[in-house]
């Protein structure tokens, strides 16, 4: 479903803890997208995945 502005009505980020992440974290937590798409819901999901090393 898209906003009459042509964007999307809603978008899903799904991010891992790590500095790898760390500029979504940084977007997330300065309501950077929120602030740029008005018209647009950002859900923000936290994806833990542990990856297990057999030896």
């Amino acid at each position: 479903m898209q906003a009459s502005d042509g964007m999307p009505a809603k978008v899903t980020i799904a991010y891992q803890p790590g500095l790898s992440y760390a500029p979504l974290i940084l977007l997330k937590q300065n309501g950077t997208l929120e602030k740029e798409f008005p018209n647009t819901t950002f859900e923000w999901t936290e994806v833990n995945i542990q990856v297990v090393r057999e030896e």
